[in-house]
């Protein structure tokens, strides 16, 4: 018998950072207004996640990771250091 699981609560969650990811994307939400949520909503997914499923926070910090270095090569440390800091502290998020 395994932990008990909310799908239908990680199915919001998810849809939710989803919507902030495409905010930041196309520029609607700023990194920072649309990674304090998203950091916020990260912390309930891990609450209601079962333990085995790292690919889920791999995928976030993989996104996290290609806007970093779009941003370092297109507009330099200032414009990336944002992004090194939503990585660091995704990482911190147990």
């Amino acid at each position: 018998m395994g932990i008990p699981m909310d799908t239908n609560a990680l199915s919001i969650l998810f849809e939710r950072i989803g919507e902030l990811q495409h905010g930041i994307d196309d520029r609607t939400i700023s990194v920072h207004d649309g990674s304090e949520q998203i950091l916020a909503l990260w912390k309930k997914v891990v609450a209601v996640l079962p333990p085995g499923n790292g690919h889920v926070r791999e995928g976030l910090a993989a996104w996290i990771m290609t806007n970093w270095a779009t941003a370092q090569q297109q507009y330099g440390d200032s414009a990336s250091e944002q992004w090194r800091q939503f990585l660091e502290r995704l990482d911190k998020v147990q």
